[in-house]
């Protein structure tokens, strides 16, 4: 049996970064789905709008939440070095990044600090040392 191939210290540190950052999601997307829709249902005078703008916050709270959990098992893999993780990590960044730089145009400046987590993620992750690890030949 060979020996296997050590991980990278910089993935160690994206991997815990994702990991930390998934559990926010996940906390973020469970109070986002439940208390939106109790507090959209409180607050709209208009019923049918409180029941699509309840649906649509559930919707993006839902969105939220399994990208999280995806970003969760991916960090995880990380440390055991699976090629799935490598896949979902680099997806769940680059869909990160995207929905990122939709809310800068959209007015939340502080979104930039997650366009630059993501862009240094999918740089970690894209280089060719880690992509070695990982058995990739991309």
């Amino acid at each position: 049996m060979e020996p296997r191939e050590r991980l990278p210290q910089i993935v160690i540190v994206v991997a815990v970064i994702q990991l930390i950052f998934s559990l926010f999601g996940v906390i973020a997307g469970l109070l986002l789905m439940f208390g939106g829709a109790i507090l959209g249902g409180l607050l709209a005078g208009n019923t049918s709008d409180a029941a699509i703008l309840s649906f649509i916050g559930f919707l993006l709270a839902l969105l939220l939440s399994s990208l999280s959990i995806v970003q969760f098992a991916s960090s995880i893999g990380l440390f055991s070095i699976q090629k799935w993780a490598w896949y979902g990590t680099v997806v769940t960044q680059a869909i990160g990044l995207l929905l990122n730089v939709i809310w800068i145009f959209t007015g939340n400046l502080p979104a930039i600090f997650g366009v630059a987590i993501g862009i240094a993620i999918l740089w970690v992750m894209l280089q060719f040392d880690t992509r070695r690890v990982f058995g990739l030949r991309i």
